[in-house]
């Protein structure tokens, strides 16, 4: 089990649209809070389990199986948030698409590949 391992199944956990929550919102349903540990995630049916999440919710939910592999996954995610703020602030931005969620997630599933960590010129880390 690995970090690039919990990076590539938060990425398929929020593919779907419909699994991406920001802002609290769930396309205007009303919906059931879980606390996520470091972020939210949603039910919109109240006997269900979360069925959609935030960046840091998917990360927190998919990092149950990872937890050694956590906080590293977050420290990969939080860098490459484009301006630096915390990933709850940056996924809950009035109009962040879902396209720009796995846009980012993409980058941390290529930063945490073992080949991206090859340095382009050799002696150069």
């Amino acid at each position: 089990m690995s970090v690039l391992a919990l990076l590539q199944e938060t990425r398929a956990l929020l593919a779907r649209r419909e699994a991406w929550l920001s802002n609290g919102l769930y396309r205007g349903v009303r919906t059931r809070l879980f606390s996520g540990g470091l972020g939210f995630a949603r039910s919109c049916y109240p006997e269900e389990e979360p069925n959609c999440w935030c960046v840091s919710g998917a990360l927190s939910h998919v990092g149950r199986r990872y937890p050694a592999h956590l906080p590293q996954a977050i420290r990969i995610v939080a860098e490459l948030v484009p301006d630096g703020s915390p990933i709850t602030d940056w996924n809950d931005r009035y109009g962040r698409r879902h396209d720009e969620v796995l846009k980012l997630l993409d980058e941390a599933v290529w930063r945490a590949t073992p080949s991206a960590q090859v340095p382009l010129f050799p002696g150069n880390q």
